[in-house]
């Protein structure tokens, strides 16, 4: 209370008159309040001074008066205990009453004297004597300073003395609610932290700055509250992916590594901000740019995240890596490592066991509607990283591919343990995910030992190459002698009608063809049978035909591994074989036909030249039955020559090009060798002598201890064999859905169309000619046993169906003239020259 009563007192004297009553009663009471309280700051002073000022008029005696009471009390604020405070407001009080300073004068309205002089501002001085002042050049200055503003304004009239202000005092007044920046700072956490304020108001993601606030301070603050918008706009964004069940690991973890960078973010503000109690904003925006720049690369990331998957997440953090800002790059490279830690388990768990994660962030996908079933993998191109190039990519792929088809469908689970043991360990030897050429290196040499492993299986376990050649034996009838017999064991069954047609007869019939024919060689080998077993002999549906020769077909049935490789068990692939045997089992019947009848016929002629009795007859039909021969010759070698170019230029030819592409070398063979000349001008090939080590390096990349150069993958041996099949299916000559190949131009329908059409026109002919055999046959048993004297109906009849002959004759035959003609017209060579041999 006594210290209370002094400062009441000198505030008292202090106080300018024209201020309000009660003005150093408040003003007494806030500043005790403040002296008080600890760590009391000069601005915290100032502004309980100033908010008071602003009650008084405005002039120089004011303002002198207030800046003595702001004075006295930033002194008194200053001191360290209660005890130092009275001692300073005592000796103030006894300065006062030695020189009293008339309140309510004016000093600038009295005249010059020495009294004004000595007792001008003497309670800021000291309490010596006069004489003591020039004892320092301090008291000189202020002794100097007194006489000029006593004596200046000697020269000046009253009004304008009245009128000379400081700007200080003009300003004081507008500066008085002003926010400073210890305020300021002491406000700031919050807003940094995402909380609202009563200085800096957050709503719907946006910061209110008040207009109290400097423009200095105020553009710093814009700078620093971006940091705190995307604290918030991250935090946000952390509770709603929090809500959804199906983030990808990846994300996952890309978010747990914002929350803890988050959580790192909260711990700094307020470290900071405890140690920079009395700094500044431009010291804490130095300390704070770089979450700012953090929180920037973190909202660009997670903008989108929904609309990408882990992959391209992790695609853009690898550019990020080589970005021209340090800090950028530093930052992606540290998120990339985090991140692709765990897409390089979905690799490593790729090619070592062939799984797959659960979820769809990886490049190789599991896709049910694929044709291959059994191995429903897909490479998705869309989603593969951009630090992995494509035939790396292609190679990963094929590496768990081959894994499953190995393990599950060819029985090696030893050789593959063994594998995925060996590199197991090989990839965990690079500890992290390095993109390098290191990491390729391993892939590719992984890549090279497996397909060379499954393509030794699939040929000498399973038989690729030989069940490939009996495929076009059998069903494109590659084995002509197989046919031939089959056809003449089976032709009694053929002829019946077609639900007269037993099956085990049929199935008789081709044991019985096999033993007696070329295929025999393939029976009691090393494959216990596996590959002649396949072979089976089928009917189709009644519809397709009225007697057996229209509905008989031979089918190859390939079991596992096989059949996932190749497409014959599919029904694309099984149609493409049947569709090829059936057009040319019409050949070959047509062609077996003609030579039985041709057969029948010469039988028939025989037993006619023994008849001793109707010579003039006999003749007769002889020479009759001869032309009908050269009709017949003339159908017998077209059918030839179309069954020849079929068989040669296309199934043939296919055939192979399909042994050339599953045996074709790694590295281009076209360019041939390389020479070189030694010191003795020798001319030698390149890299026999001492191979150049460049030469070695690039041979070292594709070729390893324990495999050849010759490699294929389970995806290459389908396509491969699916460009064998479509190769002859497709061509001009048997193709009738290919919209590329234009109509004939005289017949205006395809190739096939008129094969076909000229096919059973000649299956026709072949039932007249048929015909005429059996009255030929009647007319033979009439004259053997009457004498010819009952053969004139039939000799009737026989005329009746020679012309019936003739006329079907003139009918194919024009239609075989206008084939010959569109084939010539047609830019083919192959047909070219087809065109011909068929005139």
């Amino acid at each position: 209370m006594e210290i209370e009563s002094k400062l009441l007192s000198l505030l008292d004297a202090l106080v300018p008159a024209t201020a309000p009553e009660d003005t150093a009663q408040r003003l007494t009471i806030e500043a005790m309040a403040l002296l008080k309280s600890s760590n009391v700051s000069s601005d915290q002073v100032m502004r309980i001074v100033r908010s008071n000022e602003t009650k008084t008029d405005l002039s120089a005696q004011n303002n002198v008066q207030w800046r003595k009471v702001e004075a006295i009390l930033q002194m008194a604020a200053g001191l360290q205990d209660m005890q130092e405070m009275s001692q300073y407001l005592t000796f103030m009080e006894n300065m006062m009453m030695r020189s009293p300073v008339p309140k309510r004068a004016n000093i600038y309205g009295y005249p010059l004297n020495r009294q004004l002089l000595e007792t001008h501002d003497g309670f800021l001085g000291s309490p010596q004597p006069l004489g003591s002042y020039a004892e320092s050049f301090e008291n000189i200055d202020k002794l100097s300073d007194r006489r000029s503003m006593i004596s200046s304004a000697l020269h000046q009239d009253d009004s304008r003395a009245q009128n000379e202000v400081t700007l200080s005092s003009l300003s004081s007044a507008f500066f008085s609610t002003i926010v400073n920046e210890a305020e300021i700072l002491r406000y700031l956490p919050y807003t940094l932290l995402g909380t609202t304020s009563t200085l800096f108001l957050m709503e719907n993601g946006k910061i209110s700055i008040p207009s109290n606030i400097p423009n200095g301070e105020s553009g710093i603050l814009h700078l620093i509250f971006e940091g705190a918008l995307l604290y918030q706009s991250l935090r946000d964004s952390l509770e709603k992916y929090k809500k959804t069940e199906q983030l990808s690991p990846l994300k996952v973890s890309f978010l747990s590594h914002i929350a803890e960078e988050l959580s790192n973010y909260m711990a700094f503000v307020n470290q900071t901000f405890n140690r920079l109690r009395n700094g500044t904003l431009k010291a804490f925006y130095i300390e704070f740019i770089d979450y700012i720049c953090e929180f920037r690369i973190y909202h660009k990331l997670t903008r989108n995240l929904d609309g990408v998957c882990g992959a391209d997440l992790l695609s853009e953090l690898y550019i990020l890596t080589s970005h021209g800002d340090q800090f950028v790059s530093l930052l992606a490279k540290k998120l990339f490592d985090k991140l692709g830690a765990l897409y390089f388990e979905y690799l490593v768990s790729w090619l070592t066991k062939g799984q797959l994660s659960c979820h769809s962030e990886f490049f190789v996908q599991k896709n049910p509607d694929d044709s291959l079933m059994g191995l429903p993998y897909q490479l998705v191109n869309e989603k593969v990283p951009t630090f992995i190039p494509s035939t790396i990519s292609k190679e990963v792929y094929m590496i768990g591919k081959t894994f499953v088809f190995l393990e599950k469908f060819c029985g090696e689970i030893h050789w593959i343990n063994s594998l995925s043991t060996e590199y197991h360990q090989k990839y965990r030897k690079l500890n992290n995910f390095a993109v390098n050429e290191d990491l390729f290196e391993l892939i590719h040499s992984q890549h090279a030992k497996i397909n060379h492993f499954c393509r030794s299986i699939l040929e000498k376990k399973f038989f690729l190459r030989e069940i490939l050649s009996i495929l076009k034996d059998v069903l494109l009838m590659g084995r002509g002698d197989f046919i031939e017999v089959m056809m003449q064991g089976c032709s009694s069954s053929f002829d019946q009608p077609s639900n007269m047609l037993p099956s085990y007869r049929l199935t008789r019939c081709l044991q019985d063809s096999i033993r007696q024919s070329s295929l025999r060689n393939l029976l009691d080998k090393s494959d216990q049978n596996r590959i002649i077993n396949g072979i089976d002999a089928r009917v189709l549906e009644l519809g397709h035909g009225s007697i057996g020769w229209d509905v008989f077909t031979l089918d190859y049935v390939i079991g596992n591994p096989l059949s996932l490789v190749l497409n014959v068990d599919d029904n694309d692939g099984r149609k493409q074989y049947l569709r090829m045997f059936n057009f040319l089992w019409r050949i070959k019947r047509n062609n077996y036909v003609f030579q039985r009848e041709w057969k029948r016929k010469n039988a028939l002629v025989r037993d006619f030249k023994k008849l001793k009795r109707s010579g003039f007859l006999v003749r007769d039909i002889i020479a009759k039955l001869n032309k009908v021969d050269i009709l017949r010759n003339q159908f017998l070698h077209f059918l030839r020559k179309i069954e020849f170019h079929c068989l040669q230029n296309i199934v043939q030819k296919g055939f192979v090009k399909l042994q050339s592409s599953l045996t074709s070398l790694e590295e281009n063979s076209e360019e041939g060798p390389r020479f070189t000349f030694t010191k003795t001008s020798l001319k030698v090939v390149d890299g026999i002598l001492e191979p150049k080590q460049a030469y070695l390096s690039q041979l070292a990349r594709f070729v390893t201890p324990s495999q050849t150069q010759v490699r294929y993958n389970i995806d290459d041996l389908r396509s491969i064999h699916n460009s064998y099949i479509q190769g002859i299916v497709s061509d001009p000559m048997l193709s009738s859905t290919n919209p590329d190949k234009e109509l004939g131009p005289y017949s205006r329908q395809r190739y096939s169309t008129t094969l076909i059409i000229l096919l059973g026109e000649m299956s026709q002919f072949i039932e007249r000619y048929t015909q005429l055999n059996d009255v030929i046959y009647d007319i033979l048993i009439q004259l053997n046993l009457h004498g010819g004297s009952d053969a004139h109906p039939l000799l009737g009849i026989f005329n009746d169906t020679l012309k019936n002959v003739v006329s079907r004759f003139k009918l194919v035959q024009s239609q075989c003239f206008v084939f010959i003609k569109d084939v010539k017209a047609d830019g083919n060579p192959d047909l070219r020259n087809l065109s011909k041999i068929l005139r």
